[in-house]
């Protein structure tokens, strides 16, 4: 990619991220090996996995084409990371406060969800107007 005038560092993550599309879209190992044993339909799960898989390529390869701004990328993908702690299936906040307060895992993601809630609204917020995240930084002197 280097060699087509491709950023390196750009190309180093595309390939990265790239590889991994394979998990998704079918056919997939770890899809079959899920099947194996949760004993969902694989045929489902193959369905189910071609769509997000193709619009995870095609915005893998808008993002090579564009001049994503970094800094507001890497504000958006933080905000993700925090949603990823309070929501499940990961949610790894909701089970450290579950096992401290033996309170039951619905409450705990009850008493989360207008927190989820607002951090989404903030993330779409930051998709309509980048600046939120760039301004500051950018006025003093980063990312330009």
């Amino acid at each position: 990619m280097t060699k087509f005038g491709y950023p390196k560092r750009r190309s180093l993550g595309v390939v990265a991220a790239g590889g991994t599309l394979g998990i998704l879209i079918p056919p997939s190992g770890p899809m079959i090996l899920y099947s194996l044993v949760t004993d969902a339909s694989i045929g489902a799960l193959f369905l189910a996995g071609l769509i997000p898989g193709l619009l995870m390529a095609a915005i893998f390869s808008a993002y090579c084409m564009l001049d994503i701004d970094l800094i507001w990328y890497g504000v958006l993908l933080m905000i993700n990371l925090e949603l990823a702690m309070i929501t499940p299936p990961v949610g790894m906040n909701l089970f450290v406060i579950k096992g401290i307060t033996d309170e039951p895992l619905s409450e705990v993601i009850k008493g989360a969800y207008p927190y989820v809630l607002m951090m989404c609204l903030g993330l779409a917020l930051l998709v309509a107007f980048p600046w939120l995240a760039t301004a500051l930084p950018h006025g003093a002197g980063y990312g330009l």
